[in-house]
């Protein structure tokens, strides 16, 4: 009598069954692994997007003039009309202290971001003017460089 018994079906499909399960959970460990990776990524990318827009944002509210670039900062002075009661003040600052960057104005000192690595800050100003930011993230598994050119508004009658 040829052919497979009852019983040696059974174990084969029993043992493809184990086989399949933890074939299944190394697949989705992996996927987990690689969902944790892109979200500490892109968590840390959005961080240093909105530091960047927000320097941005205030460098483009001033006087290419008014801009001074030191090593690691850049200051300006805001017009007064750009100044808020929030923000009474019309020096702005921007540094780098250890892994952040940091907002200091009269009213205080704020991070914008951290996880910076340490003097990657660097700041620019080209002969027309435009201010160019960069700055490298850094975390245990990758590092994200981050640049932006900003054109300071042109005050009215040059």
């Amino acid at each position: 009598m040829e052919g497979y018994s009852l019983v040696e079906m059974t174990l084969v499909i029993v043992l493809l069954g184990i086989l399949a399960v933890s074939v299944f959970h190394g697949m989705l460990s992996g996927v987990d692994i690689y969902l944790i990776a892109t979200r500490d990524y892109l968590n840390l990318f959005q961080e240093g997007r909105t530091a960047l827009e927000k320097m941005a944002r205030e460098i483009r509210e001033t006087s290419p003039g008014d801009v001074s670039i030191g090593t690691g900062s850049v200051s300006f002075t805001k017009e007064s009309d750009h100044v808020t009661p929030m923000d009474a003040s019309e020096t702005v600052v921007f540094s780098q202290s250890g892994s952040e960057i940091r907002r200091t104005t009269d009213l205080g000192t704020f991070t914008l971001v951290d996880h910076v690595e340490p003097g990657s800050f660097a700041v620019s100003q080209d002969a027309n003017g435009v201010v160019t930011i960069d700055f490298t993230l850094t975390s245990d598994r990758t590092d994200i460089p981050l640049r932006t050119s900003i054109q300071p508004r042109i005050p009215d009658g040059e």
